[in-house]
């Protein structure tokens, strides 16, 4: 509701700004999850953001794979968490230690954390919708017929044995850390409600961008891309 004081990671990347925005513009109080002092100058001038600072706290946590490190930031009556920090599919010599492994472990201390503070009333946590399909589905050559399946929010795709490429560790990222939220919810029976988001491909004005390298650094760029012919 209105008013309420939430607590919204990934707030310095392009979903994740967008919904600091649009949280600060219905009127909700924030707190907002930054690394470091840098993110925290850069993004509190925006014009989006600085006619609601008296509604905003910043939030430094240098590690968000370590649960206690949120646990001084949810007291004082926060009763929502909105979790949008995710790793990105960047290239590396480890998918596993940059883009899996933190994946699961930052999920599962948002949950551990949340479910710590009697406080908290909804979890939301942005998954993605490729969670529901296999990488080879997504990216295999296409079948002989048109295939029709219906994929559903109970549906959870394979995870490969070995991620061969940053975006099937992505996929992988995204699936286990799905699997460890079913399980953690199913186990510890929290009180909060807790809703799962799985969007497709996100495109839309990328307030963060102030140049072209910016601009391709998100989905947007595959539009861009194939507009420009690049």
């Amino acid at each position: 509701m209105a008013e309420d004081l939430i607590l919204i990671t990934g707030v310095s990347r392009y979903i994740g700004f967008k919904t600091l925005i649009l949280a600060l513009e219905d009127g909700f109080k924030v707190r907002a999850v930054v690394r470091n002092d840098e993110q925290t100058k850069k993004l509190e001038s925006h014009s989006r953001v600085a006619p609601h600072v008296n509604n905003l706290q910043w939030v430094i946590i240098p590690d968000l794979l370590e649960t206690n490190s949120y646990n001084p930031h949810l007291e004082g009556g926060v009763t929502g968490i909105i979790h949008v920090a995710s790793p990105l599919a960047i290239e590396t010599d480890d998918y596993d230690r940059d883009i899996i492994s933190p994946a699961t472990k930052m999920t599962l201390a948002v949950l551990h954390a949340a479910h710590r503070t009697p406080s908290i009333k909804r979890v939301v946590i942005t998954s993605s919708a490729v969670t529901l399909v296999s990488f080879a589905w997504m990216f295999g050559p296409a079948p002989p017929s048109p295939d029709l399946t219906l994929f559903t929010a109970t549906d959870i795709g394979p995870v490969p044995a070995k991620a061969s490429s940053a975006m099937e560790a992505y996929f992988a990222s995204k699936t286990l850390s799905r699997i460890a939220t079913k399980e953690f919810m199913e186990k510890e029976k929290p009180s909060f409600e807790f809703v799962n988001l799985l969007p497709t491909t996100v495109f839309g004005p990328d307030e963060l961008a102030t140049d072209i390298q910016g601009l391709m650094g998100n989905a947007n760029g595959w539009v861009l891309r194939a507009l420009m012919d690049v």
